[in-house]
C-alpha cells in the first residue's frame, strides 16, 4: 500500500462527504482508489467494493450493478472523468430499506462476479 495516495484519498473523501454527500464521496473515493493506485494490486476491485459497501451501508443499492465492471474499466484507462462517473452514481443509485445483514448478502452476491471479471482482465492486460 502507498500510504500517501491512501491518505491523501480519505483526506479528499472526507472534503467530497461534507460539501456533496454520501453519493458523491462513495463514486470519487471510486474513481480515487483507481486513479491514484493505493494499493499494489486491485485497486479496481478494491474500488468497486468500497463503492457497493458505502453505499449499501447508508441504504442505498445501484440499479445496473452490472456496469460497473465497464465503469471501472473506462476509469482506469482514463476514458471516463471524475465528474461523469459521480453524476453516473446518482443516476444509478437508489434507496432501498434492508438489513445490515441483508445489504452484506446482496453486496457479496453481486460484486463477486464483477471482481471475477477484472481479475480476469487484469490478467489478461497484465496489469496484476
Amino acid at each position: 500500500m502507498k500510504p500517501e495516495a491512501f491518505n491523501t484519498i480519505i483526506e479528499h473523501l472526507k472534503w467530497e462527504l461534507r460539501l456533496h454527500g454520501f453519493i458523491s464521496s462513495a463514486a470519487s473515493l471510486f474513481y480515487d482508489i483507481i486513479m491514484d493506485h493505493p494499493l499494489v494490486d486491485g485497486n479496481k476491485r478494491s474500488a468497486v467494493l468500497m463503492l457497493n459497501a458505502y453505499l449499501f451501508r447508508n441504504g442505498y443499492s445501484l440499479r445496473g450493478i452490472e456496469e460497473l465492471y465497464e465503469l471501472a474499466i473506462k476509469v482506469a484507462e482514463k476514458k471516463i472523468g471524475k465528474n461523469r462517473c459521480i453524476g453516473m452514481a446518482k443516476e444509478k443509485s437508489r434507496g432501498k430499506k434492508m438489513t445490515w445483514e441483508e445489504a452484506i448478502r446482496e453486496a457479496a452476491e453481486k460484486t463477486y462476479p464483477i471482481l471475477v471479471k477484472l481479475r480476469e482482465y487484469d490478467l489478461k492486460h497484465e496489469r496484476c
